[in-house]
């Protein structure tokens, strides 16, 4: 009986403190709303940033969701696109938290973040306009000035050919 007042006492302070108290999270749930799958890569996670040959991508299926980020931190990640059938994974969107969400858990769906509705107004969305141009092309390796040199450029070896 004891256990059991003090489990009401405990959670009717919470409670309390609820309403007192504007609890703030920046927690983030995605929900993939879109045809394909979603790779999110968050870019506050230590592991990306620490470790960059070994970059963890979270796959979230049609109709799924995610749920990450941090309690203190304001979310920053990236939203590839699975596309099966052409095989390849897009870049859509590069999104930043601005204020961390009223309710503890802002819920943000890939249809929201396209057309700019929901709790999107939390967020500074990039969206990449070359949703055809594979991951591939913004690989560090590929912005190397040498690669895309101008035809006629005398430095350019394969042009001189």
């Amino acid at each position: 009986m004891k256990k059991r007042y003090n489990l009401v006492t405990l959670l009717s302070f919470i409670g309390i403190m609820g309403i007192f108290f504007e609890i703030k999270s920046c927690m983030i749930t995605f929900v993939n709303d879109h045809r394909h799958n979603i790779l999110l890569y968050d870019l506050n996670d230590q592991n990306n940033k620490n470790h960059p040959l070994t970059q963890t991508f979270s796959d979230v299926s049609k109709g799924k969701q995610h749920r990450f980020g941090s309690a203190h931190e304001h979310a920053h990640f990236a939203i590839y696109i699975k596309n099966p059938k052409h095989k390849s994974v897009d870049l859509a969107f590069e999104v930043k938290q601005n204020t961390c969400g009223k309710n503890g858990n802002p819920i943000v769906k890939f249809s929201d973040l396209k057309n700019k509705t929901g709790e999107t107004d939390l967020f500074a969305i990039t969206e990449n306009k070359h949703h055809l141009a594979s991951m591939v092309h913004s690989l560090p390796m590929l912005q190397r000035p040498d690669i895309n040199k101008v035809d006629g450029d005398p430095e350019c070896l394969m042009c001189n050919k």
